[in-house]
């Protein structure tokens, strides 16, 4: 009964959260709705992520690597948004002790996904119920990631923070790495919530269900792109603090 109420309730909070997300994504970048979707955003995903990384690991009818690779995804996920979100309530040129915790967590992530991926190549404990493994590179991967995002913890610390497009940078592109592994999860790790007709366009090789990831890839790719390496990049330096720091 309690796991039926917590698997309802992040059902409900996911589809709250995707909803905001995609909001965010598509509207003008620090307007009003921009804020406000972003912010239920943030909220609903730090709690459906811990949900689905509690829920995963406490089933018993999916392989344990399976179990573990899930955990995984929750993980990271909550330590995106979180320093996605700490990105833009930070003062300009500032950081503090919640930046070291993220640097800490995610470190741990990274000694944590090297550890299952070297305990699964000794061992052939990943398969149960008789299904296949994940594959052992994919904890390898996750292990090289959270190392990826650890180095730019570092950087960020070192600096004693950071402004202006380099701020939104880093807002934007952990925010929408969140966005892509949810949206991932819901399309491509569960097809059957999906009506028969987009099912079986992904069993015939149509990435129907793979679109909408897709999507959010490649509107990352260009937001950064156009703050980084064009010629707005000087006007977000001039009105970044002052916009974002409304959120």
């Amino acid at each position: 009964m309690i796991i039926s109420a917590i698997s309802n309730l992040h059902i409900l909070l996911g589809t709250v959260g995707l909803l905001a997300g995609a909001a965010a994504l598509f509207s003008a970048k620090g307007a009003k709705l921009h804020r406000k979707a972003g912010n239920v955003f943030f909220v609903s995903m730090l709690i459906v992520s811990a949900i689905g990384s509690y829920i995963a690991y406490i089933k018993s009818d999916i392989p344990f690597s399976t179990a573990l690779f899930t955990c995984l995804l929750g993980v990271f996920t909550f330590y995106l948004v979180a320093t996605s979100w700490i990105t833009v309530k930070r003062r300009a040129g500032e950081r503090g002790l919640a930046e070291i915790a993220g640097l800490l967590f995610i470190l741990a992530t990274a000694i944590f996904s090297l550890t299952i991926g070297v305990d699964a190549a000794m061992s052939d404990t990943a398969s149960k119920n008789g299904a296949p493994p994940m594959p052992i590179e994919v904890f390898y991967f996750f292990a090289g990631l959270a190392v990826f995002l650890a180095l730019g913890d570092i950087w960020l610390i070192v600096r004693g923070g950071i402004s202006g497009s380099q701020r939104i940078a880093r807002h934007l592109w952990r925010m929408c790495m969140a966005l892509f592994i949810s949206v991932g999860i819901l399309f491509m790790g569960n097809p059957q919530v999906f009506p028969m007709v987009l099912q079986k366009a992904a069993i015939l090789s149509i990435p129907v269900l793979a679109m909408p990831v897709l999507i959010i890839l490649v509107l990352m790719v260009y937001w950064l792109i156009k703050l980084l390496f064009t010629k707005s990049r000087k006007k977000s330096k001039q009105v970044a603090d002052e916009v974002i720091s409304l959120g």
